[in-house]
């Protein structure tokens, strides 16, 4: 059986990948909905597939840092005494990056209905890369069907043609690098969709 590829990342210039053992970390503010106080020693619970992986609670400005984070896609609950919970799903926690999650909380006191699940929604910006993060459900959803066809749909990567070759803001295509669970790759490879788990594209930096 195919083992799920944890993480293929590509980079203009220097391409670089960080595998399952390049953990991420998750940080943010945990702050009441109305007047944006923060709440220090907030709960923060991180689950996955409905089991509780790890938490942390929050500083006294409000703040919290869990790490290490293994890469995936997480539930996270924050909780404060008098205050509804709030879950957020389908964190992503890329390898070696830093996902900030900033959660408001609702007194009970003011609830007029049930809690409601928030789904997380990625970043069109990341100050801290440029490039995108592409999920195994999303490399399902799009009619490419090889991995330098799947990198192409980022910004300022450009193919020629289905299949082919590669270039990143302007490089030749033997400048890019390619990791694959943190190993580099030497000469041609070849990958099937369902073996991708999660792909970052980084065409920025060195």
């Amino acid at each position: 059986m195919l083992r799920k590829l944890l993480s293929l990342i590509l980079i203009g210039a220097v391409f670089s990948v960080f595998a399952q053992d390049r953990p991420g970390e998750l940080r943010g503010t945990i702050k009441n909905n109305k007047t944006g106080e923060t709440l220090p020693f907030a709960n923060v619970v991180v689950k996955q597939d409905g089991e509780v992986i790890t938490g942390t609670t929050t500083d006294f400005d409000g703040k919290y840092i869990i790490k290490p984070l293994n890469p995936g896609r997480y539930t996270i609950e924050a909780s404060f005494q008098g205050y509804a919970t709030q879950p957020i799903e389908g964190v992503i926690i890329t390898p070696n990056e830093i996902t900030t999650l900033d959660i408001t909380l609702t007194k009970e006191a003011e609830m007029l209905g049930p809690v409601d699940i928030i789904e997380y929604v990625v970043p069109l910006i990341d100050p801290d890369k440029q490039g995108k993060t592409v999920l195994q459900e999303d490399i399902q959803n799009i009619p490419q069907r090889d991995v330098n066809s799947i990198a192409s749909t980022s910004a300022a990567v450009y193919q020629s043609d289905d299949g082919a070759g590669i270039n990143v803001k302007g490089s030749r295509s033997n400048d890019n690098d390619v990791y694959i669970d943190g190993i580099k790759v030497i000469g041609s490879f070849s990958l099937p969709q369902s073996g991708i788990d999660q792909m970052t594209i980084i065409t920025g930096g060195l």
